[in-house]
């Protein structure tokens, strides 16, 4: 009896300590998880990608996985690699929706939203924002309920302020901020989504020019991060400088851009860098600081462009899983045909064995009618080599190519269609289909006649021009000889450069007479 007193003891005690354990084991997991959140994404992000993977690699229990899953996915994104974030998130969305782990399904659909929405997918982002409503709809007595619907207000805001919307975007926002009335937990999930809308709304309010607004909208924003640390942090601190711009209050737009520089070198983020970059340039154009202001202005095309290129690629690896599944449906299509034409091969020939009365022609014709429609159906799904090109992708081309104009990319002597399609990030068949929907002809052609009607824009400018050779000027125009460049602009004018020059120089000897007459 007394072996089995110490028995019984000794497994309540390991009963005991197994279960105070594994308290302490999530415990620890919830605080490292908390500290790099709150904390380490914004301030060191190495060792936060090194703890992330760690709490992915000890996780214990499907939960935990999740939680270090998305964990990682906002670190991705946070330095800007955005496939990764994507795959990290649809992991932890597809593990979610298989335990019923409805809050976190919730916000891995709006995260998937948010970075699809990032990289200008904006029809897989609604997509996703719709789930992500629907199933956090599903859980409103949980706890989690009310910071995810903030984040989803938050999310519709974004594509309101991405259609230049904002005064519905201010709809959302206000919406959001009295569901954040109602929270009023000090997690740092919760004060960082608080401190967003406060943050948000003072965006809004600078672009519908209420700076004072805008102004009290960052601060208390900044007020509620407190000592957080946080990639919030330098977005406030670039919307206080924007608006002491407006102000100008150059010093001040200043101080603040200082404090916001740092967590560009913490987290790499591209986005941070384009508005960053921005906000230096417009400050140092105030100050008529040019060199400055060109270096910050230049910085942003070169940023822009790497984000561009980002972009490229996920909208290309979308697309190419889209067609993966459209090839996939075609198979099965055809698969799902040929079945049929068996199987109405087969009931034809059991019907004419069971009723020999049915004339062999009309069995032939239904079978024939059968090939035909079955063979129709066939080419129609094998036959479609018409060119496709994703909406955004399409809508991304049209804005580079708008930029590239702005640089005047064509007086460039070796550019050529393979290159520009390079500096694209895209290839020769989807930028020949953007010149020829949106400028209504072929490369070769708008090369010519932009090249042309710049240096007949320079001629009128700068008359001394007219005393240059015609190389020289091909030179400047982006021709790379003489011959080519006398052969295009007699093609845009009708006239060879040499008695194209020779009118202006008739015009202007003309002019002088006439104001000598005067005289």
């Amino acid at each position: 009896m007394h072996n089995y007193n110490i028995v019984l003891s000794l497994s309540i005690f390991l009963s005991f300590f197994i279960c105070f354990m594994a308290f302490a084991d999530e415990k620890t997991f919830d605080q490292r998880y908390n500290e790099v959140y709150s904390d380490k994404i914004a301030s060191n992000v190495i060792e936060a990608e090194r703890i992330a993977d760690s709490l992915y690699q000890h996780a214990k229990g499907d939960l935990q996985k999740i939680k270090a899953l998305m964990l990682l996915a906002n670190i991705k994104h946070s330095t800007g690699d955005i496939p990764a974030a994507l795959r990290f998130a649809t992991r932890a969305h597809k593990i979610a929706e298989m335990d019923g782990f409805l809050e976190w399904e919730s916000r891995a659909a709006g995260f998937l939203a948010t970075t699809y929405r990032n990289v200008g997918l904006y029809s897989e982002s609604k997509k996703y924002l719709k789930k992500a409503d629907i199933i956090n709809e599903k859980q409103r007595q949980a706890k989690g309920y009310t910071l995810t619907k903030i984040n989803i207000l938050q999310e519709h805001a974004f594509h309101a302020l991405n259609d230049k919307n904002f005064r519905g975007a201010l709809v959302f926002l206000n919406e959001a901020r009295e569901y954040a009335s109602q929270d009023t937990s000090s997690s740092p999930r919760g004060i960082l989504v608080r401190a967003t809308n406060d943050q948000l709304i003072g965006i809004c309010y600078l672009q519908l020019d209420k700076l004072a607004a805008a102004d009290s909208a960052f601060f208390r924003s900044l007020k509620l991060l407190g000592d957080q640390e946080s990639n919030l942090r330098p977005y406030i601190y670039r919307g206080l400088a924007e608006v002491a711009l407006e102000q100008d209050r150059l010093q001040a737009a200043e101080e603040y851009l200082t404090e916001a520089m740092p967590y560009v070198a913490s987290s790499n983020r591209e986005e941070l860098k384009l508005l960053l970059y921005e906000s230096y340039s417009k400050l140092y154009s105030k100050m008529n600081d040019l060199n400055r202001a060109t270096y910050y202005k230049d910085l942003h095309a070169e940023t822009l462009q790497n984000r561009t290129a980002v972009w490229q690629r996920v909208a290309d690896k979308l697309l190419e899983h889209k067609e993966l599944e459209q090839d996939n449906l075609k198979k099965e299509a055809i698969f799902v045909g040929i079945v049929l034409l068996l199987l109405a091969i087969v009931i034809g020939g059991y019907l004419v064995l069971r009723n020999r009365r049915v004339e062999k022609g009309v069995f032939t014709k239904v079978v024939a009618t059968e090939v035909s429609q079955t063979a129709g159906r066939i080419l129609n799904t094998e036959t479609d080599d018409e060119l496709h090109i994703a909406e955004e992708t399409e809508k991304r081309l049209k804005s580079v190519l708008e930029e590239l104009e702005d640089r005047q990319f064509y007086l460039q002597s070796d550019i050529t269609l393979s290159k520009l399609s390079s500096v694209m990030h895209s290839n020769v068949r989807y930028v020949s289909y953007i010149f020829k929907k949106y400028r209504g002809i072929d490369f070769n052609t708008y090369l010519q006649k932009h090249r042309v009607a710049y240096i007949i824009k320079c001629l009128a400018d700068d008359p001394s021009l007219l005393n240059c050779k015609i190389s020289y000027l091909a030179s400047l125009c982006g021709f790379a000889t003489h011959g080519k460049f006398s052969i295009a602009f007699r093609s845009e004018t009708g006239l060879l450069p040499s008695e194209y020059m020779q009118q202006l120089r008739d015009r202007q000897i003309a002019a002088s007479s006439d104001l000598t007459g005067d005289k």
